[in-house]
């Protein structure tokens, strides 16, 4: 029986249970469907927007250039020497031909005041070579001839003296010493006349004696001459007239052989004279282009501004004017500069574009005329229409190209200056594949 209650009881326990639980347990499925329907809504949703374009910002740095920028360079011919005397402050603002530029003149003016002088006297030397070419000119002929002429009377004469003065020396000598001969014979015949005379007369023995003795003394005074003139003939004929011969071959010789140095000497000189005048004439003209020059260099010493604009020192490179400290330094009173180098710059600050560095990972996101806007570091709230303008073919540096944007505004800020930053910036779709 009382069993029969506890189970009764259970059971009326586990019914009370089961009717509390079940709405609870509904509710809260419920619940959970109501979660899972909006989780899945939500995933939808974002599915949608994954689907929708992106729209993101690509900025790029760059700098301002102007589009109208003149270089100013010294290009001297001769002069080398450029120390600065005054210059223009950078940043002024300066009309065409007002001077940018002074440089030091007192040299130069030395150098060419002295040139000049130096001209006037290598004029007169020069003018003094061509009168002397000129006489020389006309009197080579006449000397040539007399050249010639004392070669021929040299020929002439070797000949006359083989043909007839070597004879007749030859037949003087043997003549002369046949004279001598024929001499004696006619002393040496009076002798013996004498002496049969004198045994055929009367005369007295001291008389004959007298005379016979004179013609003998006479005969042997002949004798002796005899003697001598053939040695004399004898050296003639085998010394003396040898030895004239070849002295008079060797003569003439040497004058045939000096009147063709001299022909050779005359044509010589002549050349030299005209080289002479020539290297003259040469040496002249560079000293006189050398002077020119001079003349020319001296104007570039006073350097004006070629145009209306700002002037900046130094040479823009890609927009930037990295120049400008060194050439501050060296446009100081006292400094130099280089020849063939930018000193300066005239700028027209007018229309100016951005250069803008393009990192290579970025090409696929510009191109030619795609549109964006400006913002210039220094007025970040302005906001300037601009369009890429051009992009390189070929990388500038590695990993970046040069790209232009130019600005599409008809007139630049007023306070927008060549050489100031600012970026570009474009809005980009990324298209995503669902």
């Amino acid at each position: 029986m009382i069993r029969n209650r506890c189970l009764h009881g259970l059971t009326i326990f586990a019914v009370l249970i089961s009717t509390s639980v079940l709405p609870a347990q509904e509710e809260k499925k419920k619940e959970s469907d109501t979660a899972a329907e909006t989780k899945e809504n939500k995933s939808e949703e974002k599915k949608e927007e994954e689907k929708k374009p992106e729209k993101k910002e690509l900025k790029l740095a760059g700098v301002f250039v102007s589009e109208d920028v003149t270089e100013v360079i010294l290009r001297p011919e001769a002069w080398s020497s450029l120390k600065v005397k005054e210059a223009i402050a950078h940043g002024t603002q300066v009309g065409s031909e007002d001077v940018i530029l002074q440089l030091e003149t007192e040299d130069i003016d030395r150098k060419i005041e002295d040139l000049r002088r130096s001209q006037y006297a290598a004029s007169l030397s020069l003018k003094l070579a061509q009168e002397e070419l000129e006489f020389a000119d006309k009197t080579f002929p006449m000397d040539r001839k007399i050249t010639e002429r004392t070669r021929q009377h040299a020929q002439e004469d070797l000949d006359y003296y083989l043909k007839v003065t070597l004879p007749n020396s030859k037949e003087s000598a043997a003549r002369s010493l046949q004279n001598s001969k024929y001499r004696l014979e006619y002393v040496t015949e009076e002798l013996d006349q004498l002496t049969q005379m004198y045994k055929e007369d009367d005369l007295t023995e001291e008389t004959e004696e007298i005379i016979l003795l004179r013609a003998k003394r006479d005969v042997e005074e002949m004798k002796q001459f005899v003697e001598r003139s053939e040695e004399r003939t004898k050296r003639t004929l085998t010394v003396d007239i040898p030895r004239q011969k070849v002295q008079t071959e060797e003569k003439t010789q040497k004058t045939l052989l000096e009147t063709e140095k001299s022909l050779a000497s005359q044509e010589i000189n002549m050349r030299r004279k005209q080289h002479d005048l020539d290297q003259q004439q040469i040496t002249f003209d560079r000293a006189q282009e050398e002077l020119e020059e001079l003349v020319q260099d001296r104007n570039l010493l006073t350097v004006t501004a070629p145009k209306e604009g700002i002037v900046y020192y130094g040479q823009a490179s890609r927009g930037k004017w990295a120049q400008v400290a060194t050439m501050d330094k060296a446009l100081r009173p006292g400094g130099s500069v280089n020849a063939n180098q930018v000193i300066m710059s005239i700028v027209n600050p007018g229309p100016v574009s951005l250069l803008i560095d393009v990192p290579e990972d970025k090409l696929k996101d510009l191109a030619v005329g795609l549109e964006g806007h400006v913002v210039p570091k220094a007025f970040p709230d302005v906001k300037i229409p601009a369009k890429v303008a051009s992009i390189s073919l070929v990388p500038i540096s590695p990993g970046t190209f040069d790209g232009k944007v130019t600005l599409t505004l008809k007139q630049r800020p007023e306070r927008l200056m060549p050489g100031m930053t600012a970026d570009f910036v474009v809005k980009l779709k990324d298209e995503k594949k669902e």
